[in-house]
């Protein structure tokens, strides 16, 4: 098993996820705001579950995953970010590489933790050895991310449809 490694910034830890994330890993994704732009409607609980083994499972079969971010100075979890396959479909040009994504609870919105958070998520992947580099989907029209996603290189490849919604797929080399 590859050890999850833990990550510093500021004002960040990225670590591995625990069972103790959960309840606020699960509340994140019932939160209709939180998904918006990501899912058709909140997840249940049951869903949740199985997306939180997954990101464990992640880990263990690819060597990438989601790390929980907490803030440094309490552990509190407050969303996750990091990269992972997820076999969309969206063709060989996409789907050949790392996904990247970050989602933050609500009351973390508008603070600069997801951008400090997915910096040091692409400093760490940089220091990997991944050739196609990493993808991103963002809903069109989610500008928070689709910064974010600027931000840290990324460029659009083309718009295409992802559970009803109109989508971008950006490539990071």
């Amino acid at each position: 098993m590859t050890p999850v490694p833990v990550l510093y910034t500021e004002r960040l830890i990225l670590r591995e996820m625990t069972r103790a994330d959960f309840p606020t890993f699960a509340q994140s994704w019932r939160d209709p705001e939180v998904v918006r732009f990501i899912l058709p409607e909140p997840r249940p609980e049951a869903a949740s579950w199985r997306a939180f083994q997954a990101n464990v499972g992640s880990w263990v079969m690819d060597g990438i995953g989601q790390w929980a971010i907490t803030l440094r100075s309490t552990d509190l979890y407050i969303g996750q970010t990091g990269f992972f396959d997820a076999k969309r479909g969206f063709g060989p040009d996409f789907d050949a590489a790392p996904e990247c994504g970050w989602v933050l609870a609500r009351p973390f919105w508008g603070q600069g933790y997801a951008s400090e958070a997915t910096a040091e998520a692409h400093r760490w992947f940089d220091q990997r050895s991944f050739p196609d580099g990493s993808r991103a989907i963002i809903t069109t029209g989610h500008h928070a991310s689709e910064r974010i996603a600027r931000d840290k290189g990324y460029l659009p490849m083309r718009q295409t449809q992802s559970n009803g919604d109109q989508v971008t797929l950006y490539r990071r080399r």
